[in-house]
């Protein structure tokens, strides 16, 4: 902003090139987060130690209580609690337990009482912990009133920092030359307050490490653990991934249609399957996969009813093609009849069993 009076923020002429001019006097480009509306985000990360560990405590107004990682807690300092927690959308996020862990703030020397999750990386001083420490917030300032004194927050020093991802729930191991599910848990940087409508959630295709790749995935909306990942095994020796590896990032996609059960690239009016379908042509269509919408399987139909003369329905009708010749190099040899090798009359019931099957 261009900080002068007779105005207020949102309806500043020099909006955008205030920020950009703040940006270049202090040295160094900032990328700041931003809202919808384009306004700068303020910072919102208070140093502390928890549980005589440093860290970057996040403000989170949007959760009604304080959430700590499993990482900070140890198994002893884990209490049962009957409580639940949940994403705006209902998905259930699982708990371990809850946990009351020293907290240091400057010269001030307390504790903080949170829910242990594996689900977050850091920890969340939600609107309990706000009220509890009487905190009030001076936004346009980047600080917050404690306990009698002023702390100035600061924002996240990883710029590149993504807010969800995906870990291995459990050591596998993938045999060589194949694929498999891995099991893996979401990570999420903040509990999400609003229900997220517009978008989904999906895995980045990478290189986990050499030979091992993942796909892309579309992750479920109603749970954050035990969720398929595909991965890909291309070498020839088995790979070993420990529990806890991060196996990729999600990143939000956007379906391009919405299909039910009843609905499919195009409407079941316009497909056009015959009634006498062939039988080895059902056979194939019987045996997809149960999970498969009815429109779906008309469609396959459909493509197979119209390439149908590509199939072989008998041993007898293999025909023959000139799309592909083939030949025999023999240079200057003649060429020579040689009868068949004959076999044991003993044998031919076996060998005749044996090519029939």
């Amino acid at each position: 902003m261009c900080r002068e009076e007779g105005h207020i923020a949102r309806n500043c002429p020099n909006r955008d090139r205030g920020i950009e001019a703040e940006q270049v006097n202090t040295g160094h480009v900032n990328k700041m987060s931003r809202s919808q509306n384009g306004s700068a985000v303020g910072a919102v990360y208070l140093k502390a130690k928890v549980n005589e560990i440093p860290c970057s405590c996040l403000l989170d107004t949007g959760s009604d209580v304080t959430l700590l990682p499993w990482s900070l807690v140890k198994e002893q300092e884990l209490n049962n609690t009957d409580k639940t927690l949940s994403a705006a959308n209902g998905t259930p996020i699982q708990l371990l337990g809850v946990a009351t862990v020293p907290f240091v703030l400057g010269d001030y020397s307390s504790s903080v009482t949170g829910l242990v999750t594996t689900h977050v990386t850091e920890v969340m001083l939600g609107i309990d912990w706000l009220f509890e420490n009487e905190v009030a917030w001076e936004f346009n300032r980047n600080r917050i009133r404690f306990r009698g004194r002023f702390v100035q927050l600061h924002r996240r020093t990883d710029i590149n920092a993504v807010c969800r991802r995906v870990i291995l729930q459990s050591d596998v191991v993938i045999p060589p030359k194949s694929e498999t599910d891995l099991p893996v848990s979401v990570i999420l940087n903040k509990i999400p307050v609003t229900a997220e409508t517009d978008y989904e959630w999906g895995t980045e295709p990478r290189e986990l490490q050499n030979g091992v790749h993942i796909s892309r995935t579309v992750i479920p909306t109603d749970r954050f653990d035990d969720i398929p990942v595909r991965a890909l095994n291309v070498r020839s020796t088995e790979v070993k991934l420990k529990k806890g590896t991060e196996v990729a990032n999600l990143q939000p996609v956007t379906f391009v249609t919405n299909m039910s059960d009843n609905e499919g690239p195009s409407t079941l009016t316009d497909f056009q399957v015959k009634d006498d379908v062939p039988e080895f042509i059902q056979k194939l269509v019987d045996g997809v996969h149960d999970s498969l919408p009815e429109s779906i399987c008309l469609s396959l139909t459909e493509i197979l009813q119209k390439y149908a003369d590509v199939f072989s329905t008998s041993d007898g009708n293999l025909g023959c093609t000139d799309v592909v010749t083939h030949s025999i190099d023999t240079a200057d040899a003649r060429p020579i009849r040689q009868q068949l090798r004959r076999y044991p009359p003993a044998h031919m019931a076996a060998i005749t069993e044996q090519v029939e099957d």
